[in-house]
């Protein structure tokens, strides 16, 4: 319950909380506003472009045909493939310089409390060695 002074009027203090309330709940709004003003302008936009384009040959319908065609859809699989690759050599790469790091220092630290301890045999970047 607010406090209020001797003649009944809310303290400075209140009043200013109740103000900052009251523009924190008016920004929301206005917020709120140009979000969803700004969706519905892109939609309008989006659908004047459609308007414009109904019933004409235009490039657009000229690449969607190229796109549809067997070769491209076979050089997309293999270009998707070999940006998987890629991308999976990197997080490989990534992993292991990952396990690199603290490795050397596990080591040493390793070897320093126990020098007895059996070793895993794993290198500096975690790989296991080649069976032979």
């Amino acid at each position: 319950m607010p406090k209020r002074t001797k003649d009944g009027r809310l303290s400075s203090h209140d009043l200013a909380g109740i103000q900052v309330a009251a523009i924190m709940g008016w920004t929301r709004i206005g917020l709120a506003t140009v979000r969803w003003a700004g969706i519905a302008f892109l939609g309008f936009m989006a659908y004047k472009c459609i308007q414009a384009l109904a019933g004409q040959a235009t490039v657009a319908e000229f690449i969607i045909r190229f796109i549809g065609s067997l070769g491209i859809s076979r050089w997309l699989a293999w270009l998707i493939a070999a940006l998987g690759l890629g991308f999976g050599f990197s997080q490989r790469r990534l992993r292991l310089r990952a396990v690199g790091r603290p490795g050397r220092r596990l080591k040493e630290l390793e070897e320093k409390f126990d020098a007895r301890r059996s070793s895993s045999q794993l290198d500096e970047r975690g790989r296991a060695p080649r069976e032979q």
